[in-house]
């Protein structure tokens, strides 16, 4: 029993625990009884137990992303509320979806800051093994199965700290496929079939069909193929029993496989023909897609040829299918990289640079603010709130809407939402509401406000001025529910800190007018006065001077080389600390490439200086798209970059070093002239344990100056 929890509910919770494994249908409908009766009751910890369960069920169900909403409105009632470790469990969940979905940087955000909250709870020892399953998982995903096997070790080592044995058996499952990339099967065999006894033990159905799928495969592979069938029949029964239809299909595709290999094509392709049934069924596309050329196989070896050229055709239209999905995101991508579309960063800089955030009236500024925050984080509404005098009520400054320039709402009142006053008075942190009339600060908007406009997640960040509310940024999303991502609040609380400077310098401006107008009453009324209003234009100025260098921190904290579009010489030099620090940490290799262009005076002298910037430009592009995305790139000075290469040793640095100047010997500058290349000699250096990042940076500098010795266009190390 979880303490602090309801009777009815507690009940509830039990029975989802019975019966998540055998009867998850029944389980779901049970978990979302439990969210309803847990927010009329105001019972956070029942409802994020429950949401924990129904994320585990919809992932073994193949529709882990279906739970997204659930998951992450139930990750505000745990922030909310304090439940630190009930918080951790979803950020984990909510990192493995995106994980699924192949969306690495989002999952590697969620695991961090999940990683961040277990060492606060104290007690998470589970979501610390969970979250190096995940990111053995990723390693597994980028080929690197070595170093899978390596973190699923590592997580299978604390298992019996916890005593659970379905986490122990989803670590082993990994550790298991693991080994099978590997070629290891006789290992991986090994750590199976404990574990399927352990599923079999515990009525792990959903673990109980994956396990014996995967021995199955084990002993197609193998070339056992009774042992596999047999397998594969007893893998095939518990998927049916909870309904676990993403085992279902590839189970009997492998069944399929084993049929043909016996050369029973007919069987074979009966059978991969039910596999396709619930393929389309379920929108299994990649699935479907391989299912049908296997059964194209299969028809050939049976001669019948109509058969097999009907597969091929459907499978390569649902190829063209995939690719044709995923071109608004590859194109989306190019323009981004083109820079025929302005990002979300350059905006925010053009935006803090404008001359209106300073020097504009309030509503020319605030005007500006919305519409720019509209199209920066892609949401219906932005608006700036200000409190008034008496801190009674939120009075609308300006509202930027995706269809409109601007328009205006109502006021707020203090007495119709006391908690959402309560979060703008005293909680520092934005207020991240993905289900906003569920959050225990916004619910109360839901009949005044949300409702009407169709609202359903919001941000809202405070504006404080001097340590004060002075009022709120509000950014509102209509629709679909908007799980907003780290990413996200980030780039909102950026737009709030542009409101606050807007703010502030509208406040400075009222402040010096008031003064000047009294200035000018003292020196008419009395000469003895004149050094009191000098003393406080000198505390004004100081003040000014104050604001000026806080302008001008804002303005050299810009991370990004203007001509390049890469990182700038501080920023990748703050980041290489960064890597230095975290790899002292967590013993993890890295490497600095220096980077110099040849010859490169020759080519402003020849060809001009817009050339020379040109060829800056394309070269920098080319080494952001060698790379990879742990990587990065910065303009360390002139025609020199630097590459951090994160997570690698020297030969693999090597082997990327010579990929970009290889890309680079090949391009082409057809702007310039039709025979004109560049070439580039690079300098490569692995950072020793212990070692400053300074000396790292000079022996990477040394290796490229006997690259140029030797003759350029080569990699030195």
């Amino acid at each position: 029993m979880e303490a602090g929890i309801a009777s009815q509910l507690q009940d509830e919770l039990s029975k989802i625990e019975a019966t998540m494994h055998a009867q998850p249908q029944e389980a779901l409908r049970l978990c979302e009884r439990v969210f309803a009766a847990a927010w009329q009751m105001r019972e956070p910890l029942a409802h994020v137990l429950a949401a924990e369960r129904y994320g585990l069920i919809m992932d073994h169900l193949g529709r882990a992303i279906e739970a997204r909403n659930a998951l992450f409105d139930a990750l505000q009632a745990a922030q909310s509320a304090h439940l630190f470790a009930g918080e951790a469990r979803l950020l984990e969940q909510i990192a493995r979806g995106y994980y699924t979905e192949g969306q690495y940087r989002q999952a590697i955000q969620y695991w961090a800051h999940c990683a961040e909250v277990s060492e606060q709870s104290g007690r998470e020892v589970k979501t610390w093994i969970s979250a190096k399953v995940g990111l053995g998982q990723i390693y597994y995903a980028l080929g690197d199965f070595e170093s899978a096997v390596a973190l699923h070790l590592e997580a299978l080592g604390r298992v019996d700290e916890v005593g659970d044995p379905y986490l122990e058996t989803k670590v082993k499952i990994n550790l298991g496929v693991d080994l099978m990339s590997l070629q290891r099967r006789e290992e991986a065999a090994e750590v199976f079939i404990p574990t399927l006894d352990l599923c079999l033990m515990h009525q792990y159905s959903d673990y109980a069909a994956e396990v014996s799928f995967r021995l199955g495969q084990i002993q197609l592979e193998s070339g056992q193929l009774d042992h596999a069938m047999a397998f594969l029949d007893a893998a095939l029964g518990h998927a049916r029993d909870v309904d676990y239809r993403w085992g279902e299909a590839n189970i009997l595709a492998c069944q399929a496989e084993v049929l043909a290999r016996r050369g029973q094509h007919a069987a074979a392709l009966q059978t991969v023909r039910r596999a396709q049934v619930i393929a389309a069924a379920d929108s299994f596309s990649h699935m479907l897609h391989q299912q049908h050329f296997a059964a194209a196989r299969y028809a050939e070896a049976m001669g019948d040829v109509a058969t097999a050229l009907t597969e091929l055709k459907l499978a390569h239209h649902g190829e063209r299918n995939l690719m044709a999905a995923s071109v608004p995101e590859r194109n989306k991508e190019l323009e981004d990289k083109a820079g025929l579309r302005p990002s979300a960063n350059r905006m925010l800089v053009e935006l803090s640079n404008d001359v209106l955030i300073e020097e504009g009236t309030p509503e020319q500024a605030f005007t500006l603010i919305t519409s720019e925050s509209c199209r920066i984080l892609e949401v219906e509404r932005a608006s700036v709130w200000l409190l008034d005098s008496e801190v009674h009520q939120l009075r609308c400054a300006s509202l930027g809407l995706k269809s409109k320039r601007e328009g205006r709402e109502a006021a707020i009142a203090r007495e119709v939402c006391p908690a959402f006053f309560d979060w703008l008075e005293s909680d520092p942190k934005p207020l991240i509401a993905h289900d906003a009339e569920h959050h225990p600060y916004s619910w109360e908007l839901a009949h005044s406000y949300l409702r009407s406009h169709g609202i359903r997640s919001i941000l809202a960040f405070a504006i404080r001025v001097s340590g004060q509310a002075r009022g709120i940024l509000l950014l509102e999303v209509a629709g679909p529910q908007r799980n907003w991502t780290p990413d996200e609040v980030m780039k909102g609380q950026q737009l709030a800190d542009i409101a606050t400077r807007a703010v502030a310098s509208s406040e400075r401006r009222l402040f010096q007018q008031q003064i000047g107008a009294l200035n000018t009453e003292l020196i008419q009324a009395n000469e003895a006065l004149e050094a009191r209003v000098r003393d406080r234009t000198a505390a004004l100025e100081k003040r000014n001077d104050e604001l000026l260098a806080l302008n001008e921190t804002i303005r050299v904290m810009a991370t990004i080389d203007e001509l390049t579009g890469i990182y700038n010489r501080r920023h990748i030099v703050e980041r290489l600390r960064q890597e230095e620090a975290r790899s002292e940490r967590d013993s993890h290799p890295f490497c600095v490439c220096l980077i110099d262009i040849d010859y490169f005076k020759d080519v402003n002298d020849r060809h001009g200086h817009q050339a020379g910037d040109e060829v800056l430009r394309i070269v920098a592009q080319t080494a952001r798209e060698v790379i990879r995305e742990t990587d990065c790139v910065g303009r360390y000075g002139g025609e020199e970059f630097l590459l951090l290469l994160a997570g690698t040793d020297l030969e693999g640095a090597r082997v990327t070093a010579e990929r970009l100047r290889t890309a680079t010997e090949a391009l082409v500058f057809a702007q310039i002239g039709a025979d004109f290349r560049v070439t580039i000699s690079l300098g490569l250096a692995g950072h020793y344990p212990g070692e400053h990042i300074e000396l790292t940076i000079s022996r990477a500098d040394a290796a490229l100056y006997r690259a140029k010795a030797a003759g350029r266009n080569r990699v030195v190390h």
